[in-house]
This record gives C-alpha cells, sequence and structure tokens, in this order.
C-alpha cells in the first residue's frame, strides 16, 4: 500500500500532531550506524541498549542557514516535499522543543553534527552520549539539510497538540 505523504501530513497537521519516525525509516541508509569497539561484541548490555536507541522516535525539522530565507533549499522542496508540491510549516524552534520537553517523553533536542565518517562508540561512553552519537551525527553528504531533530522516547504519533504560539507560518511552494 502507497501511503500519500501530503495526505498523511495534512491530516496530522490538522489534528495539531506531528509524527515521530523510526529512526530504520529515515532515507538516510547510514542513519543511526556507529562504530562499536570490538571489546562490546560480546558484552550482555549492549544488545538491550541498541533497542531502546532504535524503539525512539525522530521529529526532523531544518534550520535555515545564516544567509537563507527560509524555506528557499531546493534539495529540501525536492526531497520533503513531494517535488516541490508540498508545504512547509516554520516552527519557533525554542517555544517547540520548551513545549515538547515540559510535556512529552522527549529525551533530546540535536543540532546535527555533518562527519566525514561514522561516529564511534567510546567504552567510557554513557547512554546520553551515545544516544548523541547515534541520532545526532550524519554523513557529509545530507549537510544541505542542517537539521535540528526532537527525539522522543517512542516512535509514531507521540506528540500532539503543537500549539498556535509553536507555528510561525505555513507556506506552501
Amino acid at each position: 500500500m502507497v501511503i500519500d505523504g501530503k495526505k498523511r501530513d495534512t491530516a496530522l497537521l490538522s489534528k495539531n500532531i506531528l509524527y515521530a519516525a523510526d529512526i530504520r525509516k529515515l532515507n538516510d541508509p547510514f542513519e543511526g550506524s556507529v562504530e562499536l569497539p570490538k571489546s562490546y561484541e560480546h558484552e550482555h548490555w549492549v544488545t538491550p541498549i541498541i533497542q531502546k536507541l532504535y524503539s525512539v522516535g525522530i521529529y526532523s525539522l531544518s534550520k535555515p542557514k545564516n544567509d537563507e530565507t527560509f524555506p528557499c533549499n531546493e534539495l529540501l522542496w525536492a526531497h520533503y516535499a513531494n517535488t516541490h508540491k508540498g508545504f512547509c510549516i516554520e516552527y519557533n524552534l525554542d517555544k517547540l522543543s520548551n513545549y515538547a520537553q515540559s510535556n512529552y517523553d522527549i529525551s533530546h533536542v540535536l543540532h546535527v553534527s555533518y562527519e566525514d565518517e561514522r561516529p564511534k562508540v567510546l567504552g567510557n561512553d554513557n547512554v546520553i552520549q551515545i544516544q548523541k552519537k547515534v541520532f545526532g551525527t550524519k554523513s557529509l553528504a545530507w549537510k544541505y539539510e542542517n537539521e535540528v531533530r526532537l527525539v522522543f522516547e517512542k516512535c509514531g504519533e507521540v506528540f500532539t497538540k503543537a500549539e498556535k504560539e509553536e507555528i510561525e507560518s505555513k507556506r506552501r511552494n
């Protein structure tokens, strides 16, 4: 079954719901991959942490770069707005993230970093540091997105009631 993304997104928007996607359903094939030390291969605690990491939901946003008038990035419109036929909602990131953190199970607001190598988990990394590496690092090829992520404890329709003061504007291309 093919899902019409525009219809889905419009329906969610009309109900004031944001969709936090499963990390495995995002479009970067290397999303969430990290390099683990060889010594971790047989550690019993690794599997539960990995399972926890892959149960979260990601809500992706894009920040305009300093020299951009938002939303003007043609690649973003091509990749995420139904080949230039979709719409864009501009949120006040501070208000949205504050609201989300005070009302929902949100674990992080991450400004994605873009690297030429997969992140490495170090022996002294704690769970928070591992999560930030897994969810907050992408390859350099995705740098044009200038992405900010809200990372929720669970994927799906977990965030509701984005109030009007969080929404700055709605635009169609």
